[in-house]
């Protein structure tokens, strides 16, 4: 007498065969979705790291003296020179502007004050975000041969707040 699995037994194999299948198919788009998350996640995070970085060297480059102008409660108009260039620019003048809820870094060769700058101005101007606050802090320092050391607060659209603490440098090294 042959040996053959009843219909009954194939049917069984078969259901048991599509709910692994359901489960893998439902777990493959579970671990799918997961990674777009997590991948937006770190690009959100890798931007973030980014802009704090230029902040923060732009800044602690600075080769003269920070002027900052409040042009109202939540935003100054920041300007100065600084050895850090985003497009290639030796020494350039760099200025961070809130407007229109969006901070501007806008890179020179020529120095930049509070104005509206024309379109024959040579800059390059780069979007670093929607942004509800842009503060710059000065500490002024006892010493004479010290300059100040800086508190930067930005409050990005997303609620990101970034405080950072600028160390002075010397009168010397900015020369």
């Amino acid at each position: 007498m042959k040996k053959a699995f009843t219909l009954i037994e194939m049917m069984i194999s078969i259901v048991i065969l599509s709910l692994i299948v359901t489960y893998l198919y439902s777990t493959n788009s579970s671990l799918s979705n997961s990674n777009k998350i997590i991948t937006q996640e770190l690009s959100e995070i890798s931007s973030y790291i980014s802009l704090q970085e230029i902040l923060y060297r732009d800044i602690q480059e600075a080769v003269t003296d920070i002027n900052i102008t409040t042009q109202q409660k939540e935003q100054d108009f920041v300007s100065f020179r600084t050895k850090h260039s985003l497009h290639l620019r030796v020494l350039p003048y760099v200025a961070y502007i809130l407007k229109n809820d969006k901070l501007y870094r806008v890179e020179s060769a020529e120095p930049l004050i509070y104005r509206e700058i024309s379109a024959q101005d040579d800059y390059d101007v780069d979007i670093m975000g929607d942004t509800e606050l842009f503060r710059l802090y000065r500490k002024k320092e006892q010493k004479e041969q010290t300059l100040n050391s800086f508190l930067l607060h930005v409050i990005f659209s997303h609620k990101k707040e970034l405080l950072l603490k600028i160390p002075a440098r010397s009168v010397s090294s900015m020369r």
